[in-house]
């Protein structure tokens, strides 16, 4: 999460909005349409990235390729670690998020893996080398309308499925 130093203005949430279009726009560009200069939208983008407030990043549709799974696995934790935890299983391959979160579960962690083998692998000999996991609780994606996913700790599929 980001630190809260900044606030953005209703500039900055313009910007973002003309980003969240066409993350390749120039800023020349949307410095046309908001009527401001390219270097008011150049230093607005690098501060809303310096406060973690935007990440301009390529994203990929994960279910364009074939044989790739993207899975939501719910964690219960033994004891109240979410934290250590959270930042452990982040750094693990082919883990898109980790979500700390209220109710049945303590964690919610998103994988996109290529392979069947490979979630079985990360299921049944990473994650339980992971202290302090009670159980875990598997979902699958079979389908989905407007999921994109970030470009991370995971490898690109190269065969794809030939569906338009």
């Amino acid at each position: 999460m980001g630190n809260k130093k900044y606030t953005p203005d209703d500039l900055d949430l313009k910007i973002i909005s003309a980003l969240k279009h066409d993350g390749r726009v120039s800023f020349r560009t949307i410095a046309d349409e908001l009527n401001v200069s390219d270097q008011t939208v150049r230093f607005r983008v690098t501060r809303l990235i310096e406060n973690e407030i935007l990440r301009v990043s390529p994203l990929i549709n994960p279910f364009y390729f074939d044989n790739s799974l993207l899975s939501l696995i719910g964690m219960q934790l033994e004891s109240r670690t979410q934290r250590e935890t959270m930042n452990r299983i982040a750094k693990m391959e082919g883990v898109v998020s980790v979500c700390n979160t209220a109710g049945e579960f303590d964690l919610f962690v998103e994988v996109f893996h290529q392979s069947r083998s490979e979630l079985n692998r990360f299921l049944f000999e990473e994650l339980p080398k992971v202290p302090g996991i009670k159980n875990t609780h598997s979902f699958i994606f079979l389908d989905a309308k407007n999921k994109w996913i970030e470009v991370g700790n995971y490898a690109i599929p190269s065969k794809t499925n030939n569906q338009s």
